[in-house]
């Protein structure tokens, strides 16, 4: 989510929201009025949706999302970026991410989110689906006859040897994990 657009203004996200139990977001009972195009639009609105959770888990990708319009615009946002700018009552810097601690998408916890770079959000991230060797960066090398560790840090690639077996290059890559700052269930099977 590097370089999102930025959220609307925090006196219309708590106007439009209350977080419960700190993880979260629904819709208030009593939007105003200049939030919508008419009365009549109010009333339909507030029909369906006043007090109830807000938002749609998006099947591409996990993330529970809510449409929201404001000036006439009208965007998709994840839930996590609202409830971490409500509960923090400031707008998150643009060229940071909102990272889920433990992985899930769905734990909209505040304890459990972390404004971060993107290279930390990455440190964070589970094992790829196209992941063939079963182990984060390990790979079988043709041209070696052996197994390669190596690691990325932003664009750089920083190769760690190779080896025989597998589990000597995971072991590796694994110590190289803790010493560059990767969490712990970095690579961990998703």
């Amino acid at each position: 989510m590097t370089n999102a657009k930025p959220l609307p203004p925090l006196t219309f996200l708590n106007e439009c929201f209350r977080i419960v139990e700190d993880s979260r977001l629904f819709w208030r009972e009593d939007r105003p009025l200049d939030h919508f195009s008419s009365d009549r639009y109010l009333r339909a609105w507030t029909t369906r949706f006043a007090g109830k959770e807000a938002g749609n888990i998006r099947k591409r990708d996990g993330y529970r999302v809510v449409r929201i319009t404001h000036s006439g615009v009208e965007r998709l946002i994840s839930t996590h970026r609202f409830i971490w700018a409500i509960y923090h009552h400031e707008q998150p810097k643009l060229t940071l991410e909102i990272d889920h601690l433990d992985g899930d998408r769905l734990n909209n916890h505040i304890d459990n989110l972390r404004l971060v770079t993107p290279s930390d959000n990455r440190r964070n991230s589970k094992r790829w689906s196209n992941n063939t060797s079963g182990v984060t960066g390990a790979s079988w090398d043709k041209t070696h006859g052996k197994w390669k560790a190596y690691f990325r840090i932003g664009v750089k690639h920083k190769h760690l040897g190779y080896f025989d077996d597998i589990e000597e290059a995971a072991a590796v890559r694994k110590a190289a994990s803790i010493e560059h700052g990767f969490t712990d269930r970095h690579g961990e099977e998703a």
